[in-house]
This record gives structure tokens, sequence and C-alpha cells, in this order.
């Protein structure tokens, strides 16, 4: 029962790990001036699960702070999407505002790879600390680009998961992985040895591991265990290689259209919401590894001379990403 519910929490937290929230404005809300403005917000979170349950909680504080001139209605389970649909359908109106990983940010600006290059981060604390020497500069970028920063997410370490123990460089780089998209991190790991993966939407990707398309993945434990991929992976690689992050952005022409004052306000709760839910989520990492390793999984810590082989395989492509 309490893996059941412990599933439950992480695949309404993917919702937000792997980019696939977005919101949607009814273009009739704001028509008259006494109607109030409208969001819909679609996402991939189960209803009743404590990730839509914190959404419905968000929805109920923009309601009293705004006095109900902006109605935020959550839709559960929402419709499909990859990053670079948000993104697209953003730019055409269709979508006003969505989440992304650093995967999809990259569309904006690769200035986002410093927040996961390989390596140069060792924890929560160090990325807390480069976010809040670089967050403001890529903020304004945004701005730039047409987008407001809601706020940063936190989905945990992306780490290794394979069919073998191994844990060198040689025996990792040798499978076939699942590509998250092209960006300016795939030509690291192609210079790195690693080969070019197959890149495939989120529903086809337990398939790809039955049938051999895939081999193995690399991303955080709650991506894994909320889509019960560990079944097909019997190993998870210690190897803490970069934090996974993103943002919730909306479309700079939609939030203008809210008073300034209640932006501020909103930005507010937003934020604060981000921030409860990232601490959250942290714990949330720990227990999903036990569950998974409750039902077979292994994790293998490298020793430290194969710890020192990866971070010399990585310092020689921080090169590439310096300066870009």
């Amino acid at each position: 029962m309490a893996a059941h519910v412990l599933r439950t929490t992480f695949k309404g937290v993917l919702s937000l790990a792997l980019g696939l929230v977005w919101l949607c404005v009814d273009p009739l809300a704001g028509s008259g001036q006494n109607r109030p403005v409208v969001i819909k917000l679609a996402s991939l979170a189960p209803q009743n699960s404590p990730w839509h349950d914190a959404l419905m909680e968000m929805r109920e504080d923009w309601l009293e702070v705004s006095d109900g001139k902006v109605d935020l209605r959550i839709i559960p389970s929402g419709q499909g999407g990859e990053e670079d649909d948000v993104l697209r359908k953003m730019r055409i109106g269709q979508f006003q505002a969505g989440g992304f990983t650093l995967a999809g940010l990259q569309n904006l600006t690769p200035a986002v790879a410093v927040l996961a290059v390989p390596l140069l981060m060792e924890t929560q604390e160090d990325l807390h600390r480069v976010r809040a020497a670089v967050g403001p500069d890529l903020e304004e970028v945004f701005l730039e680009k047409g987008y407001v920063l809601l706020h940063w997410i936190d989905m945990g370490w992306m780490q290794f998961f394979t069919p073998e123990p191994d844990p060198s460089p040689d025996a990792i780089r040798s499978y076939t992985y699942v590509e998250w998209g092209e960006n300016t991190m795939s030509e690291v790991w192609r210079d790195a040895g690693f080969s070019p993966g197959v890149r495939l939407n989120i529903a086809d990707i337990t398939v790809g591991l039955q049938t051999g398309l895939v081999e193995a993945m690399n991303t955080a434990p709650l991506v894994v265990y909320g889509y019960q991929w560990f079944t097909k992976l019997d190993y998870m690689i210690d190897v803490h290689w970069a934090p996974l992050s993103g943002a919730i952005l909306v479309d700079r022409r939609t939030w203008e259209k809210i008073p300034e004052d209640l932006q501020f306000e909103l930005k507010g709760i937003a934020q604060e919401a981000g921030e409860t839910i990232q601490a959250s989520l942290l714990q949330w990492e720990k227990e999903a590894i036990e569950a998974m390793k409750s039902h077979g999984l292994e994790v293998v810590v490298p020793p430290p001379a194969v710890m020192e082989e990866w971070l010399q395989l990585f310092e020689q492509s921080r090169g590439m990403l310096r300066g870009d």
C-alpha cells in the first residue's frame, strides 16, 4: 500500500521533472471587464495525488489574493507534448506558459547549461550557490526572449541506470541511451565517447527498453521510479553527474495583462510553492531509491579510482561549454 502511494506521488512529481506542465489562457476570459482571467493549467499529475493537491492549493491562493480576478483551473492527467512542442505552441499563442527542464530551456539560451556541467557541482548547496550567481542573468535572458520566470525547479540528481554493474566510463558509455533531445550537452556526451542516443517520446520508452532499442538512461531517480523504468534496468550507478533542474516560464505578453501589483503577489505564491515542493523532492528521492532497491534495483558506488576517471573524462569536455 505504501509503495502504491509513493508511486502515485512520484508520478505527480514527474509532471514538473520532464517539463510536461503547461498553461493555456481561455481567450474569452478577459473579454469583459467583470470577467476573471481564466488560466487553464494542464498537467500529467494524477487527480488527488500530492502534486495535484499542491497545484489546487496554489489555485485557491491565487483566487484569494486576486479577489477572484485570476481563476487558475487545474486540468489533471492532461494532454501530452514534448518540451519542444510546448515551446512551439507558446510561440504561436496556443499555450502561454510551460514547465521545462534544462534540455528544453536550451532552446532559448545555451547559457542554462552552466547548471548541468558534468561533475562541476557535488551538492544541492553547490547548485543553489551557482544559481544564485547566474540566475538573475538567465532570468533577464528569458525576459528578453519574451518569457517571465515564475520559479526554478529541482528534481534531484541525474545518475546512470544500466543493465550491468560495471561503473567504469568505458562500460557505461558502451550502452545505447535514451536521448532527451539535441542540445549543448549532447555535444559534451559525444565528446566524452558516448554514441548518439535514441530519442523517444515518454510513452515509448518502456517499449524501447523491453525491445532493446535502448539499454540504459541517465536521469534522476524520481523519473525512473515514477515511470517504473527501473523494472527494466537492474543497476543504478551512483555517479551524481549533474542536478536535474528546470523552470516554469510564462509568456511575457500574457503575464503583462495582469496588473503589476498582482503579478508580484502571484509570482510570490508560485515561488513559495516551488520552494516547498523542492524541499519535499529531496526526501522523495531518497524514498524512491529505497523503494526501487526493495524491488531488486542494486546501487553501485564506484571506487575512488573510477570516480577519478569520470572526473578526468568530463574535465576534458568542459572547454567546449566555456564561453557559450
